[in-house]
């Protein structure tokens, strides 16, 4: 069942910046976005719902085809891979997310 609150999330995000919060589990995770800043707390409840391993979290945008993540620190490689893996499952549709950090 996709989650409608992502859904949403993800095509608003194609037209302007929104936040985010990824939490990993192995290739896995769960997805966040968010008109407004994520509270600790939602990321918590995500964490401790899959047993997930370090947040990551920043802003997100549409860029034609692709969904463009902004994160403070530079993400691991297999962090691509996990978001598109989560934001099929959890909502049906396919993003091509690429990692920049501000300023690139």
């Amino acid at each position: 069942m996709p989650d409608p609150e992502l859904l949403a999330g993800l095509k608003r995000a194609k037209g302007k910046e929104m936040f985010f919060a990824f939490v990993p589990k192995g290739s896995e995770g769960t997805l966040i976005i968010s008109k407004t800043k994520i509270p600790p707390r939602d990321i918590a409840d995500a964490k401790k719902e899959i047993g997930g391993g370090t947040p990551v979290f920043g802003k997100c945008y549409g860029d034609g085809r692709t969904m463009v993540f902004e994160v403070v620190k530079p993400p691991p490689p297999a962090l691509v891979a996990a978001i598109k893996r989560a934001a099929k499952r959890q909502t049906g549709l396919t993003i091509e997310p690429e990692f920049r950090q501000p300023g690139d």
